[in-house]
């Protein structure tokens, strides 16, 4: 595997977390969207954000290392689970952004 991909994903792990600190400490931690405005996450919303980005983190890792004998059942299952946790945890960070 080429030193750069080897590089590449820990370096952007380490940039997300960093994003999602820096956005809690300064009480504004933005959600870009794809096709329109974003969302600005204020307080406990915030917090929750950070945790969806440890829960997105923790995802895109145990997808990482199934190589080419395929996916077991338990990896599918936890990636389908911890994608269930992301969108919960995202939606209910923008309703209590919302009611804030």
């Amino acid at each position: 595997m080429n030193l750069f991909w080897r590089l590449l994903w820990p370096t952007l792990v380490v940039l997300l977390i960093l994003y999602g600190i820096h956005g809690v400490i300064v009480d504004d931690l933005y959600i870009p969207g794809k096709h329109g405005p974003g969302v600005d996450l204020h307080g406990i919303s915030a917090w929750i954000g950070l945790l969806s980005i440890f829960v997105l983190i923790a995802m895109a890792r145990i997808g990482k290392g199934s190589g080419r004998s395929g996916r077991s059942p338990t990896k599918r299952m936890r990636e389908i689970w911890l994608g269930l946790l992301f969108i919960v945890l995202m939606v209910v960070a923008v309703i209590l952004n919302e009611k804030s």
